[in-house]
């Protein structure tokens, strides 16, 4: 599941509800896939903290600093 590809189908959102539809998205998965760079995106630090918080696995892409 991309929240960037569906979200990118609905109206023009507030960030606020942006992240609302992608958290509900996240609740949906067993796992997340943090990309690189992931730590300079707002959106993505609310997911990670998200997942971590609801127990919801996390793997990175490069390992957890996004390193090839």
């Amino acid at each position: 599941m991309n929240p960037e590809k569906v979200n990118a189908q609905l109206p023009e959102l507030s960030h606020e509800d942006y992240m609302k539809t992608s958290l509900a998205m996240l609740d949906m998965c067993e796992a997340i896939f943090m990309l690189p760079g992931w730590q300079e995106s707002k959106g993505c630090a609310i997911e990670f903290e998200y997942a971590y918080e609801h127990g919801i696995h996390i793997f990175f892409a490069g390992g957890r600093n996004g390193e090839a």
